[in-house]
């Protein structure tokens, strides 16, 4: 019913030029729209291909279906679908793209062939439309996506060959991989997932001799069989107590309480937010942007019952929004300016990068500049992604612009690397949003990274709703018809319960709903409010618990740790070391400035260097250890009081 399910208007633009105003040879879906250009060397007119329009439109159903990341196997799924669904439109051959090309730039005639997926290439020549066909001819490379185009030819093949079988044929096929793509498979699914969803759609619609023909399908292409995975996995609950940190509903002061209505620090802080406060997962660092647009740190010791503010030297940069990663080692940032940049800083080295958001098109090497700004934020648990949402126009000379919210996923953080992806990678949440629709202030759920909330705006009218990313479905969890404004919704500590922000007129209320157990869907009959004029409640615990990855780059050091932390005269540096060596080390503050430094010896076993900070000036630091037996380095924060 239409590519989003629901019978929603498809907006396509043809007559598009690249960003410098030349003939276009491509063609693209970019989660809202489908884009054609007019040709180029290796292209004639893209419009002009069914199996073209086919395959964008199919890209479009994947998101509001599967949701198949781009990425990966994940990635060459979402195109394989797409070229699927392309040939099952224009279903006269097994060939892609061959109303479109010019034989001079792909000798076979076709960008692809589902039939042949080497395509009368030389091997290993994807500009000239060579696939693997098996999975041991595979791409293992970084490049596009991990090999999204290239790689889409094995899942293909193994559709040819179930498809072309006499027993089955294109009607059979379609139905068959139509259930899979929108019952079975799920954003994280892998090529063996899709094995297990093709045979099981195959058996439920036409049994057991089909099913077979499919099974052997994919043992020629390689494709093993197994259970497949589920890719919903959750972490421990914070073991810290229930605490609420939020503002007046005029934004002047911060105010710290239990969950339970306990103050524990009325105000914690008289300077004005103007963005939603963020906070780690431990609760010991919470940051905001106040009206004076700088960025505003506080350290919480809850040892000590100890609460102080500081500022982050930025130069002469200003801000309007930032969020703190959940282990504290990174931050994101939005300038004062109303633009498509992110800022992110890496708070261990000192180090920052700047991404340009964009909206993704699924086409190799094509971005669109749609994105005018974005404005919340919120780091996943694993520090390498950052879910924001933006404004975005398309623009169109004839036909006028559109706007819109939408939700999006940026990779910033390469785990593996320990440092910042440079990719700056973008996944969409929803695509094909209808005109007056749009979604915005996501949250993530605390125990589950797979499950987020957000404010649902359509026709002036709120509701807050709730997603599993893996499966792309969709609750209802507060109808909000009869408030004008967003709600900025956050998870309690066990995410049995959301709260969010209500609007009496005359203010704001901090209100409380219980969660069904997916936790994607709201109890409308138990909802409570948590307190009068006050809004932007951000519910945290001050526990420690294990998140998802890992920073350690030193094999050679282990167990390293900061003790007492945080600290008012002298702090420990424990450490076990592999070998006997010599060990650099240095106290820094947040601005990368070496406040002290040692050289000192390491002996195998463990180590404890002692370091005074009686002198230093309260506030956070970064203790870094270096190995000469190892080019890397360990470091830590801790705070001075």
């Amino acid at each position: 019913n239409s590519i989003n399910g629901t019978g929603g208007n498809i907006i396509s633009f043809v007559n598009i030029s690249d960003e410098n105003g030349a003939s276009f040879g491509n063609a693209f879906w970019n989660g809202q729209a489908m884009f054609y250009g007019n040709g180029d060397n290796s292209f004639l007119p893209l419009a002009r291909g069914l199996d073209v329009a086919g395959h964008e439109m199919t890209h479009g159903v994947v998101q509001n279906t599967a949701g198949l990341e781009y990425q990966g196997e994940a990635g060459a799924l979402n195109e394989s679908m797409a070229d699927i669904f392309g040939s099952l439109i224009d279903r006269d051959d097994w060939l892609m793209g061959e109303d479109v090309v010019k034989t001079s730039a792909f000798p076979s005639g076709a960008l692809r062939s589902l039939s042949d997926p080497h395509n009368g290439a030389a091997t290993n020549n994807f500009n000239a439309g060579w696939q693997p066909r098996i999975y041991s001819e595979r791409y293992t490379g970084t490049q596009d996506y991990g090999g999204v185009h290239i790689n889409s030819g094995i899942p293909n093949y193994a559709y040819f060959l179930f498809a072309s079988d006499p027993s089955v044929g294109k009607d059979k096929a379609e139905r068959v991989y139509y259930k899979a793509l929108t019952k079975y498979l799920t954003k994280s699914s892998q090529f063996v997932d899709a094995r297990v969803a093709v045979v099981r759609a195959a058996k439920e619609e036409y049994g057991d001799a089909i099913a077979n023909i499919a099974t052997a399908a994919f043992d020629k292409v390689q494709i093993p069989g197994g259970s497949g995975g589920t890719y919903q996995d959750d972490i421990k609950t914070n073991p810290g107590e229930d605490l609420l940190v939020f503002t007046n509903d005029d934004n002047t002061d911060l105010f710290l309480y239990k969950a339970d209505g306990t103050a524990i620090k009325d105000p914690l802080s008289t300077n004005d937010p103007i963005s939603k406060p963020s906070v780690t997962d431990d609760g010991t660092l919470l940051i905001y942007v106040a009206t004076d647009k700088k960025i505003h740190y506080i350290i919480m010791d809850w040892q000590n019952n100890k609460f102080s503010e500081n500022i982050f030297n930025t130069g002469t940069l200003t801000w309007r929004n930032a969020a703190i990663s959940k282990d504290g080692n990174r931050m994101s940032a939005l300038a004062s300016t109303q633009d498509n940049k992110m800022y992110v800083f890496d708070l261990i080295t000192g180090n920052g990068n700047l991404y340009e958001l964009y909206n993704p098109t699924y086409t190799q090497g094509v971005n669109t500049g749609d994105v005018l700004y974005a404005d919340a934020m919120e780091w996943d648990v694993s520090g390498e992604y950052v879910m924001y949402d933006s404004e975005n126009e398309i623009k169109s000379n004839t036909a006028g612009n559109i706007n819109y919210w939408d939700i999006s996923f940026i990779k910033v953080w390469n785990a593996k690397s320990n440092n910042f992806a440079l990719e700056g990678q973008t996944e969409k949440l929803f695509a094909s949003l209808d005109e007056g629709e749009s979604v915005g202030n996501p949250t993530f759920s605390k125990n589950s990274p797979y499950i987020i909330a957000f404010d649902y705006l359509n026709e002036d009218k709120f509701y807050i709703y709730g997603a599993n990313t893996e499966t792309s479905d969709i609750g209802l969890i507060a109808d909000r018809s009869d408030n004008n404004e967003a709600a900025y919704p956050c998870y309690s500590k066990k995410d049995d319960y959301l709260i969010y922000d209500h609007d009496n007129f005359l203010s704001t209320d901090l209100r409380i709903i219980k969660l069904n157990a997916n936790k994607i869907e709201g109890n409308e009959n138990q909802i409570n409010e948590l307190g009068s004029s006050i809004r932007w409640g951000v519910w945290f615990s001050n526990g420690q618990r294990v998140l998802s990855g890992t920073n350690d780059v030193d094999d050679s050091v282990a167990e390293f740790v900061l003790a007492p932390n945080p600290a008012s005269s002298e702090i420990n540096l424990k450490f076990n070391a592999s070998t006997s060596t010599t060990a650099t080390y240095s106290v820094e503050d947040l601005t990368g400035k070496v406040i002290v430094k040692y050289t000192d010896k390491v002996f195998s076993g463990e180590n404890i260097f002692r370091i005074n900070v009686a002198d230093f000036n309260k506030g956070m630091y970064i203790v870094r250890l270096k190995l000469d037996t190892n080019k890397t380095a360990r470091a830590a924060k801790f705070v001075k009081f």
